[in-house]
């Protein structure tokens, strides 16, 4: 479309009548070029950004609104009534990934005869 708009001024400059300072009239010509140019360009960069943001917005997962979450294992109710484990869940819900490990209260509970989390003192 810019091309077409650019060769319908450059036209113009031909067709238009004579009798205007040739300088102006050039300087005007050449403006209008610029601006049609300035335009293409900034509406390609904005569709280009808007192309972009849609992608991001495509890949984003956002949970909200109330899990139904057990007291005691903490599986969580999904749409379909079935109860699986809050990692999957929220793996399945989101881009989140999970790494475990247990905290110092449950590995004193569970481990009780080894200190997973003191401080080795140096002799």
């Amino acid at each position: 479309m810019a091309v077409g708009v650019s060769l319908l001024t450059i036209a113009g400059f031909y067709s238009s009548p004579d009798g205007g300072e040739l300088w102006k009239v050039l300087t005007n010509r050449l403006l209008a070029l610029l601006a049609i140019w300035a335009v293409t360009v900034l509406s390609v960069q904005r569709r280009a950004l808007f192309e972009e943001k849609e992608a991001a917005l495509s890949e984003v997962k956002i949970l909200s609104g109330f899990l139904p979450i057990c007291a005691s294992c903490k599986k969580i109710r999904d749409d379909q009534g079935y109860w699986q484990q809050i990692e999957s869940y929220i793996r399945d819900h989101s881009e989140a990934e999970f790494s475990h490990g247990i905290c110092p209260d449950c590995a004193g509970k569970l481990y009780p005869d080894i200190d997973l989390y003191s401080e080795k003192k140096s002799a």
